[in-house]
């Protein structure tokens, strides 16, 4: 993931990282959204375009990806976002639609907002003036892609099966794979690999979803 981004010379808008879960995909909402909304800046897409390539890989299958925004804590009040809870949630929301134009299941995925309750540094000086490059880096989308427990991907493969047309569900048991080639051992350990090839950095504080 990390040679999508050299090739793409988007180091300062895009950092891959690893944390003990799986990935982590920063992306910088300066570079990537339009000012105080959440539509996505044109000259972005390319770059969105071929993180999303690389996250739909085969390696990937069996990965799910939990897209957060983030913004910093000045306020903002408009029509179509009343507060940056708003913000943050849409700007997650965008990356996940546009991954799903991507060809990546929906059942994989999911967009939460944190407004400004995890920033990465602080966005203000003790006596309350704003640190301007400070919070620029806590505007942002990480993309968090880790792999499926047993669980996870049995709940998924249910969902899909419930959504899916009745002539496909008919078909599924004449077509499905072996156990062995989705790579669930004797054991029923799932075994995925993953990639190792990208650098440790320091995560941001435990997850919580919008209220």
């Amino acid at each position: 993931m990390q040679d999508v981004v050299y090739n793409l010379e988007a180091d300062q808008v895009v950092t891959v990282s690893k944390d003990k879960k799986g990935l982590v995909i920063e992306l910088s909402s300066n570079a990537f959204f339009v000012p105080g909304e959440a539509e996505l800046r044109p000259e972005a897409i390319p770059v969105l375009q071929k993180m999303a390539q690389a996250i739909a890989a085969p390696r990937y299958d069996f990965y799910l990806i939990e897209t957060e925004g983030h913004t910093d804590d000045d306020p903002i009040s408009t029509v179509k976002f009343p507060s940056n809870w708003e913000l943050s949630a849409g700007r997650a929301s965008t990356v996940v639609r546009y991954l799903e134009t991507e060809n990546i299941s929906p059942f994989r995925m999911k967009a939460s907002g944190y407004a400004n309750t995890r920033p990465k540094v602080a966005n203000r000086n003790p006596d309350g003036t704003a640190i301007k490059e400070n919070q620029a880096l806590n505007r942002r989308v990480n993309l968090r892609v880790y792999p499926m427990s047993l669980d996870q991907r049995t709940e998924i493969e249910a969902l899909i099966a419930m959504n899916a047309p009745q002539d496909d569900v008919a078909m599924q048991g004449q077509t499905e794979a072996p156990a062995d080639a989705m790579g669930v051992g004797s054991g029923g350990t799932l075994s995925i690999i993953m990639p190792a090839d990208t650098a440790t950095t320091t995560t941001t504080n435990g997850e919580a979803q919008q209220p």
